[in-house]
């Protein structure tokens, strides 16, 4: 696959000024993949979609608080707008990113700002389905927050890749990188959609943690696969011993000192497998390094 047009949503729910807000995260991220792959990134930002009256909220809401609610998400709304268009804009200037941008033969790194009304989380899946990548955050791992209904989204619902920025470190494109490999669909896409930045990093590694026996096909099947597209790679089989298959593959990545880690998602079950159950959670709650997920 090649990496042509990437989804950056953010919530305009910080300062732009606010260093290593997740916002900004995310958008350096974001900019820093268009760039070096003369991709074009569209920063969503959506504004708050307001019920068409006051008859959904009157019965806890007395006298005239409906309207004056109104006027606060308002308010708010636009708020969260001109802090996403001026974090844009800081990014755009410091990657040296043509704002605009249209398709054609020799289209090269462009961005653009575009605001849309409506859920963040429903809307982004939807527009995550026409561009190559998307490109989202998590909280900190010392907030204790749940993963996000946006994240959530995109993994699930978009049909596309999602790459989550590390939390407190530029992703490093051209370092190490490893797979998660289990022999499932899920583990296959993942390989399939992460060949473009496999075949920059300097080392790639394809991780098999061993819990219910050895998968078909194996990890080696999968170092064969990857040299086909010339990527040279190693198999590292990993026993569980009684440990998550994320922290496994978590202490691998430390171990490694890679930055990037592509795996599924695992969330296609019954009931999505009460989402994000064992390694893809522990992973997505934990993890200092960039992840590149698909469902």
């Amino acid at each position: 696959m090649s990496i042509r047009t990437i989804l950056a949503p953010i919530s305009g729910q910080y300062d732009p000024d606010e260093t290593g807000s997740q916002d900004e995260i995310v958008l350096e991220t974001a900019f820093n993949v268009g760039r070096t792959f003369d991709a074009h990134v569209e920063v969503l930002c959506i504004e708050s979609q307001l019920p068409p009256s006051g008859n959904q909220i009157a019965e806890w809401l007395p006298g005239l608080g409906a309207a004056e609610l109104f006027d606060v998400i308002e308010a708010q709304s636009e708020k969260r707008q001109q802090r996403a268009n001026a974090l844009f804009r800081t990014m755009a200037a410091r990657f040296s990113a043509p704002q605009g941008g249209r398709p054609g033969a020799n289209v090269g790194f462009s961005a653009r700002f575009v605001e849309r009304l409506g859920e963040l989380h429903e809307y982004a899946a939807r527009r995550a389905r026409v561009h190559d990548l998307v490109v989202a955050g998590t909280p900190p791992a010392e907030s204790g927050s749940s993963i996000s209904p946006l994240l959530q989204s995109l993994i699930r619902d978009s049909g596309r890749p999602v790459l989550i920025a590390p939390r407190h470190a530029s992703l490093a494109l051209g370092g190490g990188a490893a797979i998660a490999w289990n022999g499932t669909t899920e583990a296959s896409r993942a390989l399939a959609f992460s060949l473009d930045f496999l075949q920059r990093a300097e080392s790639v590694t394809v991780l098999n943690v061993v819990e219910d026996g050895m998968p078909d096909p194996s990890e080696g099947d999968a170092v064969e696969y990857l040299a086909w597209h010339g990527i040279r790679s190693r198999a590292k089989v990993l026993d569980a011993d009684g440990r998550s298959a994320g922290d496994v593959l978590l202490a691998a990545m430390e171990e490694l000192g890679a930055g990037l880690l592509a795996m599924g998602g695992y969330t296609r079950s019954s009931l999505d497998r009460l989402f994000y159950r064992g390694a893809t959670r522990a992973v997505l709650r934990r993890a200092e390094v960039g992840v590149l997920m698909v469902d």
